[in-house]
């Protein structure tokens, strides 16, 4: 948005970001720092500056480009026929906006998700359907999910949700509709499992799998049928079902031989504790990606590399590697791969005996994954963390680390292995009858539990 916001785009683009999370004015605000007061005024058509746009869009969990891309100028293009729709004003929750949109006349809300699916996600050529707009879309939100899932699982989930509901209500035919709401569901698994909630996950993919096959005729666009086993993959390793996970990553690899695919298997053997297998593994996949296409996917298969080494106490070969991965990481804009290398350093540390400086890595990365709310990693950190203390005698540290672990893990939903794993950890040290040994014990139960990488 480059230009001034329209007061007439105002009135209907705030509420509908609010509506994408079912909040009101109040909750919004907070979410993007601002006062209740200047959101009002903004809803009321008072205009924005280009930073307050910035972080009420933040705010609702939305990416910017999505909104500046597709949903900013479908309302500039058709205020219309979103008038028709309605204009969001007073909603306060995504069931109320279902039912709005539900009421609205079909030839209208046909016309809305045309309209949201043009900009620069589909040609805006008139030959272009609105059937063929609306699974693009479906398709970049099932995506943007994607990519945000490992730093935003609670944002992966709700850009899901809103493919979903969009791929519920596509124009076209009805039986077809049910290939682009499986391809939604996929995601929408995916998101739940990054998320912790495996069993809600398991009940996804099943559902995915079931409207998938339901139509086997042509579609608007082709879907990659790849997605429903790789995802179902990664399930099955969260879960450490590791030979169903493999074979599905077979499955997935038959019907696209692509280089994420063999990451997430390499993924799959580290799981398993079969770092050499993961090597080759990743070796095959660097093989195929193209680094200057890639250079996310080639980030991942560097650092999974050095996982392994380490796994395998091959520390000096793990040193040689990290400068190319950190090198990789200043150049990209993703805070928590940053946390994720200094990871990596601290294991590193701790593998040449260097003790005090791998505790204070780890205490570094043990608190940033606190701070952000990502139980497993900050989980598996503390624990690590709590071996070199107790290892060296330091009960006190160790207390605090239960101390600080506990209430992240009672404030969320997470899965059970890793909740029981955390659960004993703290009972343990209340009780002042933890060992490095029990710690060793549960941190190798948290690591066949699986976490939020691959």
């Amino acid at each position: 948005m480059k230009e001034p916001m329209e007061p007439e785009d105002q009135l209907v683009l705030l509420p509908l970001l609010r509506a994408f999370h079912g909040c009101s004015q109040e909750e919004l605000a907070a979410r993007a720092g601002l006062d209740a007061s200047t959101v009002r005024r903004y809803e009321k058509g008072r205009p924005m500056t280009r930073k307050s746009w910035e972080q009420i869009v933040e705010g609702s969990g939305l990416p910017l480009a999505l909104v500046e891309t597709c949903l900013l100028p479908a309302i500039r293009a058709g205020r219309a026929v979103l008038t028709l729709v309605s204009p969001f004003q007073g909603l306060g929750s995504g069931t109320e906006l279902d039912r709005a949109l539900a009421e609205a006349r079909h030839a209208a809300f046909t016309a809305l998700l045309g309209e949201l699916a043009g900009g620069s996600i589909a040609s805006a050529a008139a030959e272009v359907s609105w059937e063929d707009k609306t699974w693009r879309f479906v398709e970049a939100l099932c995506s943007e999910s994607e990519v945000v899932a490992s730093e935003d699982a609670k944002r992966a989930l709700k850009l899901a949700e809103l493919a979903l509901r969009f791929a519920e209500r596509a124009p076209g035919k009805g039986e077809r509709r049910s290939k682009l709401e499986g391809y939604a569901w996929i995601f929408l698994g995916n998101a739940q499992r990054v998320g912790g909630a495996l069993p809600a996950a398991d009940a996804a993919f099943a559902r995915a799998a079931k409207l998938w096959e339901a139509w086997t005729g042509g579609t608007p666009i082709t879907l990659q049928a790849w997605r429903l086993p790789d995802g179902k993959a990664s399930l099955r390793r969260h879960q450490g079902r590791f030979a169903e996970a493999l074979d599905l990553h077979d499955r997935a690899f038959a019907l696209a031989p692509l280089a994420r695919i063999l990451l997430n298997k390499a993924v799959t053997y580290e799981h398993q504790g079969e770092p050499e297998q993961a090597l080759s593994t990743l070796q095959e996949a660097e093989a195929r990606i193209d680094a200057a296409r890639e250079p996310r996917l080639l980030f991942g298969v560097r650092f999974n590399r050095i996982v392994n080494l380490i796994h395998m106490e091959r520390y000096a070969e793990a040193a040689r590697s990290l400068p190319a991965v950190k090198s990789m990481v200043e150049s990209a804009d993703k805070p928590l791969d940053r946390v994720r290398v200094v990871w990596l350093e601290s294991k590193i540390a701790a593998g040449f005996g260097r003790r005090a400086e791998a505790e204070e890595l780890l205490d570094r990365v043990r608190r940033e994954f606190l701070s952000r709310e990502i139980a497993y990693d900050a989980a598996v950190a503390s624990l690590e963390l709590a071996v070199l203390y107790l290892e060296d005698g330091r009960s006190a540290e160790v207390r605090t680390i239960a101390a600080e672990l506990a209430p992240i893990f009672a404030a969320q939903r997470v899965a059970r292995e890793t909740l029981a794993s955390v659960d004993l950890f703290c009972k343990a040290v209340q009780q002042e009858t933890v060992t490095a040994e029990l710690a060793r014990g549960w941190l190798k139960e948290l690591s066949r539990a699986g976490s939020s990488r691959g």
